[in-house]
């Protein structure tokens, strides 16, 4: 399994960025961004791609009704040529008030849409890659291939009908505040079945983890809120933590503890957030996205990337230890 960082914040300056980008080149992690509308993330990643340093980049997850397929096919272009580092673009539908305001109708079937949205991507995608089997929507501009590092599909995942979808057509998903539970009984066998109808391999599996490190003068049940509460006034968060067996209420500050039981959040000493990154490794997880972002909005940049460096560094000398012990027990 491996490890990512997410910058957790709305971009509105670049600086912040190139900081996590200096982290993730020095230890050879991909940066991960959400949807920004301050300065849109596309654009940032541009932007970062001139200044250095280049680095591997993932969105998780851009907002599909913003764009047209194409056009998010030539973003993602855009910043693999100008990088030269892989890209891993997923998308999904948002808030469904959001995206009817941007389509100009509801939305009867978001997961097919989110499924047919990726799928038109992808294709054209693999055709820009010379993939002979890829066919693109002729009604869509041709591909104009460029040179360029590898571009590699997605989309957000929450419940077992967008996870099957997903399945027939992703490259990887990604979860957000998914309970590691429901992940590896329900979505994970969703991806699998999918992608068996679909004669293709099982999407790799990403999920991002809220964390911070105890350390003197931190609240984590405020950084918890931070990190979890704003997701928990969504219907589709609220609906995925009651299927997960979370009890959901309008007490709000009940049903943010009950999350943050459920384990979607994890703070403590860095032996509790190891611990969490074995379950998910156990779990089949293929990687796991720290976010820190509650960390950097209450204490700062440097402390949430001070919390991302340790972690990062705890989790590659276990893995190390780890690696070193099997050799031993092979011999």
């Amino acid at each position: 399994m491996k490890i990512s960082v997410l910058f957790g914040q709305q971009i509105d300056r670049l600086e912040p960025l190139e900081q996590y980008a200096r982290l993730c080149a020095d230890r050879d992690l991909r940066l991960w961004t959400g949807q920004s509308l301050m300065i849109e993330t596309h654009a940032a990643l541009a932007a970062l791609a001139a200044r250095g340093p280049a680095v591997d980049v993932g969105m998780a997850v851009a907002v599909a009704p913003l764009r047209t397929p194409y056009d998010a096919f030539a973003q993602a272009r855009s910043i693999a040529t100008l990088s030269g580092r892989s890209v891993s673009a997923a998308y999904g539908m948002g808030t469904a008030e959001m995206a009817r305001h941007l389509l100009g109708h509801p939305l009867e079937k978001p997961a097919r849409y989110t499924a047919d949205y990726v799928s038109r991507v992808s294709a054209l995608a693999r055709a820009a890659a010379g993939d002979p089997t890829a066919h693109p929507d002729p009604a869509e501009l041709p591909p104009y291939p460029l040179a360029s590092a590898p571009i590699e599909v997605g989309c957000g995942v929450l419940r077992p009908t967008m996870a099957r979808l997903a399945g027939e057509v992703a490259d990887f998903v990604v979860t957000w505040l998914v309970p590691l539970g429901f992940l590896r009984d329900r979505l994970i066998p969703a991806l699998t079945v999918g992608a068996a109808a679909a004669g293709r391999q099982v999407p790799r599996v990403v999920a991002v983890l809220p964390c911070a490190l105890q350390e003197p003068g931190r609240d984590l049940a405020r950084l918890a809120t931070l990190a979890c509460g704003r997701h928990l006034d969504q219907p589709h968060y609220r609906a995925m933590l009651s299927a997960a067996g979370v009890p959901i209420s309008d007490d709000r500050a009940a049903t943010l503890r009950a999350t943050v039981r459920a384990g979607v959040f994890t703070g403590g000493p860095m032996e509790t957030i190891l611990r969490t990154l074995a379950d998910y490794r156990a779990a089949g997880v293929d990687e796991v996205i720290l976010n820190a972002g509650a960390v950097g909005l209450v204490h700062g940049h440097e402390e949430a990337l001070r919390d991302l460096t340790r972690t990062v560094d705890a989790f590659d000398t276990l893995g190390t230890a780890t690696r070193r012990d099997e050799g031993d027990d092979d011999e």
